[in-house]
């Protein structure tokens, strides 16, 4: 499937507001041969005005293991 801007392949869901099929005879009239099977529109969110606002939600989480704890055999 050729793609035209490479660059673009890792598109987050989250950031996409609509996605269009195109399979019309005016679309074959703008893209070409390529455009046989249909061409998709993907267009993404745009920013909005004033401050940034960043949100974070994360954790963490640590593992250590317990001295003595591997020689012991549970039967």
């Amino acid at each position: 499937m050729p793609v035209q801007d490479k660059g673009n392949l890792n598109i987050n869901p989250n950031d996409i507001e609509t996605m269009q099929v195109l399979k019309d005879p005016s679309t074959a009239s703008i893209y070409g041969s390529r455009a046989s099977n249909g061409v998709i529109v993907i267009t993404t969110k745009k920013g909005k005005a004033g401050k940034p606002k960043f949100t974070y939600n994360g954790s963490l989480s640590s593992a250590t293991s317990v001295k003595g704890w591997n020689d012991i055999l549970i039967t």
